[in-house]
C-alpha cells in the first residue's frame, strides 16, 4: 500500500507598479508541523487587473524554494510573467502578458525531506517598471507531500 499524498496552497501579490528591479523574499511560507517528504509541485505566475495608461514592462521571476531569498539553489519550481504595454497610436494602448505554469513531480522513490518547524518560500524577482494604472502578479504555489514514516 502506498502512502497518502496531502496537498497544501501557499499564495502571494506582487504589484508590477512599483519601482523597477525590486526582490521580494519570503512572500509566504508553508511551515509544516511534522516531518514531511516533498514528492511534487506545482507553481502559477499570472498577470492580473491590466489597466493601460502608457508604455512599460515588467517581468516577475518567482521560485518555491527551501530557502527564503531569491536564489540559484534549494529551488523546487521556478516560473515567470511578464506584461507590455506600449501606446500604438495617439488614443490605443495595447497590451501583452505572458503567464507561466510549472508542474514538478518527482519520481517514485524520490522526495525532498522537509524537517518539521523548517518553511518553504515564494520568492519573487521583479526586473523593468510597468507604468500602467493597475497591474498585479498573482502567484500560487501548490505543494504535494507524504508524512514522513507514515
Amino acid at each position: 500500500m502506498g502512502k497518502r499524498i496531502f496537498s497544501i496552497q501557499i499564495a502571494a501579490t506582487v504589484p508590477l507598479g512599483e519601482a523597477a528591479d525590486t526582490v521580494h523574499n519570503a512572500l509566504a511560507a508553508w511551515t509544516p508541523e511534522e516531518d514531511v517528504e516533498v514528492v511534487g509541485a506545482e507553481l502559477t505566475t499570472q498577470v492580473h487587473e491590466v489597466d493601460i495608461a502608457v508604455d512599460g514592462f515588467a517581468g516577475l521571476r518567482t521560485q518555491l524554494s527551501q530557502f527564503g531569498a531569491m536564489g540559484n539553489y534549494s529551488v523546487i519550481a521556478e516560473g515567470y510573467a511578464c506584461v507590455s504595454s506600449y501606446i500604438v497610436v495617439a488614443a490605443a494602448q495595447s497590451a501583452q502578458y505572458e503567464n507561466s505554469h510549472v508542474v514538478v513531480m518527482f519520481p517514485e522513490g524520490h522526495s525532498i525531506p522537509v524537517s518539521e518547524g523548517t518553511s518553504l518560500y515564494l520568492n519573487a524577482y521583479k526586473v523593468g517598471l510597468c507604468a500602467t494604472k493597475v497591474v498585479n502578479c498573482h502567484i500560487y504555489a501548490q505543494i504535494f507531500y507524504t508524512k514522513k514514516g507514515k
